[in-house]
């Protein structure tokens, strides 16, 4: 019944905040906010969304088992229902600001999502507190992988809700 029910409503819960997109962000967020780290990459060569402030939505979504694969997560997401928007993996910066405002949530889920950073590489952010701190992994991906049960995938619509002035 858990799975039929998951099929039906994959969302968890969803959250809005402001994203200031600059140059530096992914790093100085990495620097200020996350205390442990294991990054395969320099925070430079991650991928900056835009350059401005957003309000994003972001929503935490579970998939069902034969959905949880890597290379399946991006179409899975796509087919979730919200509102007749599809969904995408959230970007990088914003995956980063939301965990680190959900940090007592990571101690039951695995935060993840999947960027290419500016050369194409693929790789993943997984972010957890399942020892009760925060720990964040960026590493490159292997698109066969699968995630345990209690991954949620991180989501938002693929335009931001505003741009704010």
């Amino acid at each position: 019944m858990e799975n039929f029910d998951l099929l039906l409503h994959p969302i968890l819960r969803s959250c809005d905040f402001l994203v200031n997109y600059g140059p530096d962000a992914v790093a100085q967020t990495l620097n200020r906010l996350v205390s442990t780290k294991k990054l395969g990459l320099d925070p430079e060569e991650i991928p900056v969304l835009s350059h401005g402030r957003a309000w994003r939505r972001v929503y935490e979504v579970c998939l069902s088992d034969d959905q949880r694969y890597g290379h399946q997560v991006p179409e899975a997401l796509s087919k979730v229902p919200c509102a007749n928007k599809p969904l995408v993996l959230a970007d990088p910066l914003t995956s980063i600001l939301f965990a680190t405002l959900n940090v007592a949530r990571m101690k039951k889920h695995y935060f993840v999502t999947y960027f290419k950073d500016v050369r194409g590489q693929l790789w993943g952010i997984h972010m957890d507190a399942l020892t009760g701190e925060f720990i964040l992994h960026i590493h490159p991906t292997c698109t066969n992988a699968i995630h345990r049960e209690a991954t949620v995938f991180l989501a938002t619509p693929s335009r931001p809700l505003s741009w704010a002035a």
